[in-house]
């Protein structure tokens, strides 16, 4: 997230907003705090698209990102908690004639393949997800191996994988 914010941020971009379903209190809110830290740390306020977590994610957002303008104009930028959640943004802003990245851009979390395949190639942190299952069949391998085993972590980090979305136009 950090990596996200700081290309945002370092491409200019000054009224970025967070997609998302983490409420400040959350325990798993690792996302959210960094970018309010980013955001605080930059001069810059935050500002939240708060949506619920559903079975449709995609067509949610896609919705309400088009209330959401409606209510409060254009952030230039978004940064999503998730590619589902970016796709459904894109989505909606499409629907308005809104032009990604001209007057928005978009930045999200997972790495989905189905990023890269849009007019607009989305710019996404890409989570090592074939580490992270090797890893976790190694260690559960261990603690079958030896149930006394104590238990393990390993942190991964995303990497960055920067595309048309959230390049600024020049």
């Amino acid at each position: 997230t950090a990596e996200a914010m700081r290309h945002l941020i370092g491409s200019g971009y000054k009224r970025i907003a967070h997609a998302t379903f983490v409420k400040a209190d959350s325990a798993h809110r690792s996302r959210r705090m960094a970018y309010d830290t980013a955001m605080r740390d930059a001069g810059l306020e935050a500002e939240y698209i708060e949506y619920p977590l559903c079975e449709d994610q995609r067509a949610m957002v896609r919705a309400l990102i088009r209330e959401y303008v409606s209510a409060n104009g254009t952030p230039d930028a978004i940064f999503c908690h998730s590619d589902d959640v970016m796709l459904g943004i894109y989505s909606g802003l499409c629907d308005m004639g809104i032009r990604v990245p001209a007057q928005v851009a978009l930045v999200g979390c997972d790495g989905i393949e189905d990023t890269e395949y849009l007019e607009v190639p989305l710019t996404t942190l890409v989570q090592p997800v074939p580490e992270m299952c090797a890893k976790a069949w190694d260690y559960l391998k261990g603690r079958i191996e030896n149930p006394t085993r104590k238990a393990r972590t390993k942190t991964f980090f995303p990497k960055l994988e920067i595309r048309s979305s959230s390049r600024r136009p020049s």
